[in-house]
C-alpha cells in the first residue's frame, strides 16, 4: 500500500512523519500564521500606537498642570481624538473620553477637565 504524499503550506516541501502535520517547521507555520494575519496585526499596532501617542500627550499636560486645551493645538502634536479606550454620557450633556487612566470632556475644538481616574483628590473638583 502505497503512503500519500503531503506538503508543507507554507514553502510546499514535502513533510515526513505524521499525516495531519500541515507544516515542515514551527518557522513556516509562524510565517504562514503572520502573513494570514498581517491586516489584522498591522491594524492593531497602528490603534496601540495612536492610543500610546494620546496617552502620552496627556499625561504631559497633566504633568505641566495642565487640565484642558485646545484640540487642534493637541492634533498638531499628533493627539488623535479618535482614538479613545472608553466613552460615556455624564450630566450636563458632556461626552466623557477615556485614555486608559486618564479622563476628560470634549468639545468640537477643547477638551477639558483632564484627570487621572486613580487620583481621587482631582476627581471631587470636577
Amino acid at each position: 500500500m502505497e503512503e500519500k504524499r503531503h506538503f508543507c503550506e507554507y514553502c510546499g516541501k514535502e513533510i515526513h512523519g505524521r499525516t495531519d502535520k500541515r507544516f515542515c517547521n514551527s518557522d513556516c507555520k509562524n510565517n504562514y500564521y503572520y502573513e494570514t494575519n498581517k491586516a489584522n496585526i498591522l491594524a492593531c499596532n497602528r490603534t496601540i500606537t495612536a492610543l500610546r501617542a494620546n496617552y502620552r500627550i496627556l499625561c504631559t499636560l497633566l504633568s505641566r498642570g495642565k487640565y484642558s486645551a485646545d484640540l487642534y493645538l493637541l492634533q498638531d502634536l499628533g493627539f488623535k481624538p479618535a482614538y479613545i479606550t472608553g466613552h460615556r454620557r455624564v450630566r450636563y450633556g458632556h461626552d466623557e473620553y477615556r485614555c486608559f487612566d486618564i479622563v476628560y470632556c470634549q468639545t468640537p475644538s477643547r477638551i477639558f477637565n483632564i484627570l487621572k481616574s486613580s487620583e481621587p483628590e482631582k476627581a471631587a473638583r470636577r
